[in-house]
């Protein structure tokens, strides 16, 4: 399939739904880019019923022509996007970077994206208020910020954690408890009255 008007400095970028109406896997290659819905009977099914395709080429005239190529079987496409992301901008990021705390500005209500993965036990405050964690880019943590300046900090707790500071207090003080009771059993050994 031949693109009209293709733009060099552009990423083409592409995403539609496939619902799968046999149990064999459905298999789209496009420009050599695979994304695979498995089979029904696959061991380790992957769920994957939304592709995403992104092309970029570094000639001159960008990406102009799109090889497509479909596994047999009975599927249907739905919903297909096609986007074009200005390449330029990927270079252009503005960023602060953040150790555990700092201000950020936000030059219009959106998203602070982190690279930080979502797990339990994180924790954004933003202003000095917990701020709802949403996942981004499928596995990281972030939050909703709006226009203006903030302070950011990160916190994070192990899970478990305070169940592992009582396990060890309780183990420590059953040590020491367990150490008076040899020093007692000790001292009335040698001297053979109770020691207390």
């Amino acid at each position: 399939m031949d693109i009209q008007n293709p733009q060099p400095d552009n990423i083409l970028l592409c995403q539609f739904d496939v619902e799968n109406l046999t149990t064999k896997a459905v298999v789209i290659d496009i420009n050599n880019i695979r994304n695979k819905l498995s089979g029904a009977f696959a061991p380790y099914p992957n769920g994957n019923d939304q592709f995403h395709y992104q092309f970029s080429t570094d000639s001159d005239t960008g990406v102009d022509r799109l090889e497509i190529t479909f596994s047999k079987g009975h599927y249907h496409l739905s919903d297909i996007r096609w986007y074009l992301y200005d390449q330029p901008l990927l270079t252009a990021k503005e960023y602060t970077p953040l150790t555990d705390s700092g201000t950020v500005t936000a030059q219009s209500d959106g998203y602070l994206i982190t690279s930080i993965p979502l797990q339990n036990g994180l924790e954004i405050l933003v202003d000095g208020k917990t701020a709802e964690l949403v996942k981004v880019n499928e596995a990281f943590a972030g939050t909703y910020l709006k226009k203006g300046e903030h302070t950011v900090e990160f916190r994070f707790t192990p899970p478990g954690k305070a169940a592992g500071c009582i396990v060890s207090t309780s183990a420590s003080a059953g040590n020491v408890i367990y150490l008076v009771y040899i020093l007692l059993r000790q001292c009335k050994h040698n001297t053979g009255r109770n020691c207390i």
